[in-house]
């Protein structure tokens, strides 16, 4: 018996438009319906492994992040880290509140701001 592992609506719909035209000879086929949670942390950790990829990219580049007292009067600066990185494209790629602060990935307000 061959089985096969099914990932997403586009793979099924292809599947199900290939197995309309193959001629099966009799043999019996097994499918497995799978469906995979984008918000899982395999996919949380591609992100950060990625992150941390862009930071040292930026950073071999010259990116630093300024250190500031607590009147945003900058005394320094640091290397710029994974944690930057991620910061900066998700307040760019998602948006900020309208209190200056980047939507959550995790929450239903990022939902709401991608409609």
């Amino acid at each position: 018996m061959t089985e096969e592992l099914v990932r997403d609506e586009f793979s099924r719909s292809r599947l199900l438009e290939f197995i309309k035209g193959l001629d099966l000879k009799g043999k019996p086929w097994k499918f497995k319906w799978n469906q995979h949670n984008p918000n899982s942390w395999r996919m949380k950790k591609t992100w950060r492994m990625w992150m941390s990829q862009t930071a040292e990219w930026m950073a071999a580049r010259g990116a630093t992040m300024p250190l500031c007292m607590k009147g945003g009067k900058p005394y320094g600066q640091r290397p710029f880290n994974g944690q930057d990185a991620h910061e900066l494209f998700v307040s760019q790629h998602l948006g900020l509140d309208a209190n200056g602060k980047r939507y959550k990935t995790a929450s239903g307000e990022k939902g709401e701001m991608l409609r």
